[in-house]
This record gives C-alpha cells, sequence and structure tokens, in this order.
C-alpha cells in the first residue's frame, strides 16, 4: 500500500494559539499522532516546544488553498454569493506571502516549481468552487443544487474536556482536545450521500494522490472532530436547533493534485470521503488517551524518558533527526537542549 502525500495548513501557529492562553494539556490531532508514532519527537516539539518551520511550494499551496476555501464557507454561512475571481486573489494572497522569502535551490528546485505550484492551487481552488454552483460536477458532497447544504460553522475552534461520552462522567478536565474544524455543514434534503438535516463535520485535504477508504477509516483527526461534535452538542448551546447529541457524518474533502485525464491541461480532482463514526470507536479514542496521558505524565520533563522511534516512515522527513541521534548516542537531556539552542530551536519565551 502507497503512502499517501498530505499538506496540510500551518496546524502549528493554531496550536500556539491555542496553548499560549491555556493552563492545561492540549492534545490536537496532530500532536497525537506525533506521540502515537514517536514519543522523542513528541518530547521536543511539545514538551520543550521546539519550533522548525518547514517550507514549500506544497505546503504553501495547501495553505493558500484553505484561505479560499475559508472564504468561500464563510460567504456561504452569511448567505451571500462569492464570485471565483474573489477566491482567485485569496489565494493569490496568501500563496504570495508564503512564498515571497522562498529561496531557489533550497526551498524549490527550480522557478517552475513555484509556477507550477500556483498554477495546480488555483486550478483546484476553480474546482471546489465549480462543484458548489454546478449540476455537471459529479460527484460532489455539496451538488446538486447549490441550496441542499448549510454552512452553521466555519474553522470551529474546539477545545473540550476528555469525558466518558456514553455516561457522561468527566475523566479529566486538565487535558483537553483541541482543534479547527474546517466546515460543519447541515443538509437541507436527502440525496445520495445524506439525509435531510445531517449534520455533517468535514475536514479539506490537499493531497499528491486519492486516499484509500482504509486511510479515512482509521483517520485519527476525524475520531477526534467526532469526540468534539458530541461533546459540543451536548454539553454546549452551539447548535441546539438541530436537537442532535451527535454527529451524522464526518468526512474529508481531498483536493487531489493530478490532473484530470491525460489530455487535459487542468489540475484537480474532488473525492469525498464521508463515514460514520460508532459510538466503540470513541470508546477506543478515549481509552488511547488516558494511556497517552498516563505514559505523559510519567515521563516527566527528561529527554531520556522519550524513546525516539526510528522506523523510515517516521524518519524520512523528521526535522529533529540530529537531536534524535544525540538521544540515541547517550546524551542527557542538558546536553541535548543546549544544542536546540545553539541551532536556534528552542521557542523564544512570550
Amino acid at each position: 500500500m502507497q503512502n499517501i502525500i498530505i499538506e496540510e495548513h500551518d496546524y502549528d501557529a493554531l496550536y500556539d494559539i491555542i496553548t499560549a492562553k491555556q493552563d492545561y494539556t492540549t492534545w490536537s490531532p496532530s500532536s497525537l499522532k506525533v506521540f502515537l508514532g514517536c514519543r522523542f519527537k513528541y518530547f521536543l516539539q511539545y514538551v520543550k516546544g521546539w519550533k522548525i518551520t518547514i517550507r514549500s511550494p506544497s505546503l504553501s499551496l495547501g495553505t493558500a488553498f484553505h484561505a479560499a476555501a475559508e472564504k468561500l464557507n464563510q460567504q456561504e454561512a452569511l448567505g451571500k454569493r462569492t464570485r471565483k475571481n474573489e477566491l482567485f486573489s485569496e489565494f493569490d494572497l496568501v500563496w504570495s506571502e508564503d512564498t515571497k522569502d522562498m529561496v531557489e535551490g533550497i526551498h524549490y528546485k527550480t522557478a517552475n516549481d513555484l509556477v507550477k505550484g500556483r498554477q495546480i492551487g488555483l486550478d483546484l481552488v476553480e474546482k471546489h468552487f465549480n462543484s458548489r454552483i454546478r449540476k455537471s460536477m459529479s460527484p460532489t458532497l455539496y451538488t446538486p443544487p447549490y441550496a441542499q447544504i448549510q454552512t452553521p460553522a466555519v474553522e470551529l475552534q474546539i477545545d473540550v474536556p476528555l469525558v466518558n461520552m456514553r455516561t457522561g462522567k468527566l475523566y479529566r478536565d486538565d487535558h483537553h482536545i483541541t482543534g479547527f474544524i474546517d466546515v460543519v455543514s447541515i443538509a437541507n434534503k436527502t440525496t445520495s450521500h445524506f439525509d435531510e438535516n445531517s449534520l455533517m463535520v468535514i475536514d479539506y485535504k490537499t493531497a499528491a494522490r486519492e486516499w484509500n477508504q482504509f486511510s479515512v477509516d482509521t483517520n485519527l483527526q476525524l475520531l477526534m472532530y467526532a469526540y468534539a461534535m458530541r461533546y459540543i452538542l451536548r454539553n454546549e448551546n452551539l447548535f441546539s436547533h438541530l436537537i442532535k447529541d451527535q454527529e451524522d457524518l464526518v468526512g474529508i474533502v481531498c483536493l487531489v493534485k493530478q490532473k484530470e485525464n491525460r489530455k487535459s491541461e487542468k489540475y484537480g480532482k474532488i473525492r469525498n470521503y464521508m463515514i460514520r463514526i460508532a459510538d466503540s470507536e470513541i470508546d477506543f479514542l478515549e481509552r488511547t488517551l488516558l494511556k497517552c496521558i498516563e505514559e505523559l505524565e510519567a515521563s516527566g520533563d527528561l529527554a531520556e524518558n522519550y524513546l525516539p522511534n526510528p522506523t523510515p516512515e517516521n524518519c524520512r522527513y523528521c526535522e529533529y533527526q540530529e537531536p534524535c541521534l544525540l538521544a540515541r548516542r547517550g546524551a542527557r537531556t542538558p546536553d541535548i537542549l543546549t544544542w536546540g539552542e545553539e541551532n536556534g530551536f528552542l521557542r523564544k519565551a512570550n
């Protein structure tokens, strides 16, 4: 099975916004994935707050596309129509800002990579825009017709404690699940994709190739979003008019960067992946988080308690290869932190 390469927008910046003002430990989809994948990377990135910024046209494409999609969703939430050129302008604004300091030969191979990246992004924006307003763009979650979907929330910030979702009993108030849901949608009528009044939690992805169903079914981010939505519906007065205690569907709208077909000069395919989350999967998430919290508290603030997990998948593109090698050769916490300070990796105090 081939790995699926996914470029997401800047979750590190969003994580900083959430954690800067909180006095409890937060678990985002990114941080939980890192903890489960490699404890040592989690220590450097989330316990000590090392900040290593990776820059590439592919990441900038994902950031700029999300900005354009967010603008479209916000306009829909307000009951307004958006022109395609407005989305192009939003994409270009973010793309230009994100790529302006990139250097040829360092962040990308040739100038053509930058030009191609921008064009792929614009094609994806156009494809996404068309899918929201044209009947001919099928299959897509939002058509036909345009008015089948309401958008009550865009970039919804989640910040919920860890509870037993079956009983409502509080597990831990000093550990919260956090993140940003790209869009929450409500169906106005029944279609082949959903029933009338269905509540759907949706995340956007830009990907190098199409996902397989197993990757969607086991997606940790969707599971955490379903958990958070259930908590919000049962404990907060945000969607009280729906009279629901859980979401109906969670899913991914995936913008694939491949060409439409061999003859086409246009890039972009839209693929929708919608799944239902079972109560047993929510139970699994709760057990997983409780085990992670127990291990995190036992590990404390010492690097030697966070063992690296060297695998090709974990290490191929890891930003922390050098300090990881130090740890594996017996370096202690003070030596590793000194290395980070000397190389400018430690986050500055607020």
